[in-house]
């Protein structure tokens, strides 16, 4: 409790509901100062941007009262808890775990 989300500035996923077109959603993103950054791909999900002076809060509630989306969050940063545990891992022993596509023989 009392812990603020860490999440990137201007940036919002959503995911729209099945059967809401894409144009009606488009005129709520132009009236919110948003713009389409990328999709809705086949499952739905897309990203919007956001210019710096508005308020991604408000424009969270507007999609999500909208009846459009399923869903309208920000994009959230995520991180490690903990560092990995494994001795093997750490001192180099799993050396193809950094594999990063070298050429086989």
């Amino acid at each position: 409790m009392g812990k603020e989300i860490e999440y990137v500035e201007g940036d919002i996923l959503f995911r729209m509901k099945s059967g809401a077109k894409l144009s009606a959603l488009d005129q709520l993103f132009k009236g919110n100062g948003a713009k389409l950054a990328e999709g809705p791909d086949i499952l739905g999900m897309g990203r919007l941007e956001l210019s710096t002076s508005t308020d991604i809060f408000t424009v969270l509630r507007s999609l999500n009262a909208s009846g459009l989306v399923e869903f309208a969050e920000p994009n959230l940063v995520d991180r490690a808890m903990y560092p990995p545990n494994d001795n093997y891992f750490n001192n180099g022993d799993q050396w193809w775990l950094n594999n990063y596509g070298q050429d086989p023989p």
